[in-house]
């Protein structure tokens, strides 16, 4: 079963945190400013960050956390980037939107073998390529409430070929009490520029559509003999990243 994240500072250097009330997490703006010069198309400010926090505390260390159907797969890192104006790097100095790539890393499958013993089973997603997340606090989600997440195709195979599954791209819609994200800012100190606003997202998509690809994943002598759906609408991600702008801020506005 998915879990809120829990987010966990304490490794960051931090003088503040500014955490938005749940009823605006999903209404406002990013803003984005560089010192040298600002955002713009001729010149983007690339943003660079990292997973934050534990996504299900019963396994430490692991900061991202996947779960399809009866599959549970964890991640202890997430390299969040955009070099690139394609990528989503700003170009603007307030916007409406928010793109970034996702590229998970170290990530396991939880396998239990009888009725005591856990182990992983190393698990790659999307390929080791990128996803692309694209962040619509202001859509229309679903019953009235606020708020979109964009989320490109992408894939977890477990193993080196146990079973493969994927999903294509879709839109994620915030409920009412079930933001698809929410969003904080932080003051972090950059080694020569002092203390910089950093962008902090706490994800928790619901309702992925999914499907089994390859391999033997269910059924009886599959991996997991007791998961019997192969494809669905109850896929989840829950993971937090926080992500900046060298020598410059980036923020939400709500």
């Amino acid at each position: 079963m998915m879990r809120h994240m829990r987010n966990a500072f304490g490794a960051m250097t931090l003088v503040c945190v500014f955490a938005l009330p749940a009823s605006s997490a999903l209404a406002g703006e990013f803003k984005a400013t560089r010192s040298a010069s600002p955002c713009s198309v001729a010149e983007p400010c690339p943003t660079n960050g990292k997973g934050i926090g534990t996504a299900d505390p019963e396994h430490g260390g692991f900061s991202q956390e996947f779960q399809f159907g009866a599959f549970n797969a964890l991640c202890k890192g997430v390299h969040v980037y955009a070099k690139t104006a394609a990528e989503g790097a700003p170009t603007w100095e307030t916007s409406e939107s928010f793109t970034t790539q996702a590229k998970f890393s170290k990530c396991l499958t939880v396998a239990k073998f009888g009725a005591k013993f856990e182990g992983g089973i190393p698990t790659t997603v999307n390929k080791g390529k990128p996803m692309e997340f694209t962040y619509l606090p202001n859509a229309p989600g679903k019953e009235g409430a606020l708020g979109q997440v964009i989320i490109s195709a992408g894939s977890a195979k477990i193993g080196s070929g146990i079973c493969t599954f994927g999903w294509g791209g879709q839109t994620i819609f915030s409920k009412p009490a079930l933001p698809a994200a929410t969003f904080e800012t932080v003051l972090k100190k950059q080694s020569m520029t002092g203390l910089h606003e950093y962008l902090v997202v706490n994800n928790s998509f619901r309702g992925i559509e999914w499907e089994y690809e390859e391999g033997q994943c269910v059924g009886e002598k599959g991996f997991e003999e007791e998961a019997e759906k192969t494809e669905g609408k109850s896929a989840t991600y829950v993971g937090s990243f926080v992500t900046g702008i060298l020598g410059g801020n980036l923020s939400y506005l709500p």
